[in-house]
């Protein structure tokens, strides 16, 4: 049977690819197979990813709602502009969990014209000028134009560095929650440039590095208001790992929830990001 993906084409449908994307996110080898075994009864041919991603999360949330927020990182990520969250902080803040030194926007004189960096990451002597390009659908590419704009401000930072107007960048980058356009991934390598999306490169992709660091935002849980999305960001609180250290009582009162509320967020965020963390 023929799977349609985002971009429209049709591939093969792989019970094996997805028990190992139900175990990805945490689940148990069993659980994994009896989830896609039960999955694979409703597939039918064309269906898209999204409807079967639909299946797996409803097969999830019998067995382990945490497990199902984890899978649901992809549409989690899209949530996050929405519900009033800055994405180039959740890349800073990725970053800082990897061993980076990142900080958000400066303005930078150039050579010509002044530039704000989305964020600046320093790590072993090297400075990187990165790109931070939010998607609030998976199925908009970031597109050739977008990295050369991005490669020509790079250059511009760098001819401005050479005159002493600005710091030295070494490298220049551009992460998405989305994906690159075969055009921008061709010019990225051509020129050097480091590009991180939804999972590009194959295996080190964004959704890996953040299982790897269990930085999951506080929007993969199901189930939460506007209002207290609306709270989360006000307190900014975007991360799980963030929310379950609150103590419930200061939670409640910060974003104007019932304590009993408060007590069952903070032990879902423990439960998305423990495992991953033990795991690590």
């Amino acid at each position: 049977m023929l799977i349609q993906k985002s971009s429209g084409e049709f591939v093969q449908f792989s019970l094996e690819k997805l028990r190992e994307s139900v175990m990805r996110a945490g689940a148990s080898g069993p659980v994994a197979l009896r989830v896609a075994n039960e999955v694979a009864r409703h597939v039918v041919d064309g269906m898209t990813t999204k409807q079967l991603h639909e299946y797996v999360r409803a097969e999830l949330s019998r067995d382990n709602v945490c497990v199902a927020c984890r899978y649901s990182l992809r549409e989690g990520l899209e949530r996050l502009g929405p519900s009033g969250f800055q994405f180039e902080a959740y890349v800073a803040a990725l970053l800082a969990a990897t061993g980076y030194q990142a900080k958000l926007p400066e303005e930078y004189m150039g050579a010509c014209v002044m530039h704000e960096v989305d964020v600046e990451a320093q790590k072993g002597g090297r400075r990187a000028a990165i790109e931070a390009k939010f998607r609030n659908n998976h199925r908009d590419h970031v597109r050739l134009k977008d990295i050369l704009v991005a490669y020509a401000r790079f250059l511009d930072l760098r001819d401005g560095a050479a005159q002493g107007k600005c710091p030295k960048f070494d490298e220049v980058w551009v992460v998405t929650n989305g994906q690159f356009s075969d055009r921008a991934m061709t010019y990225a390598g051509c020129k050097d440039m480091k590009l991180v999306g939804w999972n590009y490169p194959k295996g080190a992709g964004l959704e890996q590095m953040i299982d790897r660091a269990a930085l999951y935002p506080v929007t993969v849980i199901h189930g939460l208001t506007t209002a207290e999305l609306d709270g989360l960001a006000q307190a900014n609180m975007m991360l799980c790992q963030d929310l379950a250290q609150q103590e419930p009582e200061d939670l409640a009162g910060r974003i104007d929830v019932a304590l009993s509320r408060a007590e069952e967020l903070i032990r879902l965020a423990g439960e998305i990001v423990e495992p991953m963390l033990a795991s690590a």
